[in-house]
């Protein structure tokens, strides 16, 4: 009896633990942000499908390759470093402007932390990725007029 109260209890929570699974699995498929895993080496072991989207390829195209395929070679100091921080578990935020197939280059706020085993051993990385191109072109708009009304104010108070 002991037994098999032993044996439903363990189904019960298997059960529970496979729901659970898929519940996140369902919440990161379908969220507005982009996330990936990247192991420890920098390739990639995980997207969902904003960040196919974000990358405009299909998820064949990103899982099992390196994250530098993606990324504008000026940003490949920027990404080795945070991966030098991944690697001390240490977790950041930071800028990273990724390249699409038609060479579109898409800015992104980046926010990742380590991904460790049940060892604590760290094993790679874990990012939520936001794309934020139309803020920084809005910003650089910003910039922009700002510069026009000054020149123009700079007119007016000489006339």
């Amino acid at each position: 009896m002991v037994l098999l109260t032993n044996i439903l209890q363990r189904k019960k929570a298997e059960q529970k633990l496979f729901k659970n699974e898929k519940r996140l699995k369902t919440l990161l498929e379908t969220a507005n942000e982009g996330f990936l895993e990247i192991d420890i080496s920098g390739s990639i072991i995980g997207a969902n499908a904003e960040m196919c989207s974000i990358l405009d390829r299909p998820k064949e195209e990103i899982v099992n390759y390196s994250i530098f395929n993606f990324v504008e070679n000026e940003n490949i100091e920027i990404l080795k470093k945070q991966l030098v921080l991944r690697k001390k578990g240490e977790k950041s935020g930071y800028d990273l402007t990724f390249s699409r197939l038609n060479k579109d280059v898409i800015h992104c706020l980046v926010k990742a932390t380590p991904l460790m085993d049940e060892d604590n051993s760290i094993t790679g990385s874990f990012a939520m990725v936001t794309d934020i191109t139309d803020r920084k072109k809005i910003e650089k708009d910003l910039r922009k007029n700002q510069r026009i009304l000054y020149r123009s104010e700079s007119m007016f108070r000489s006339i």
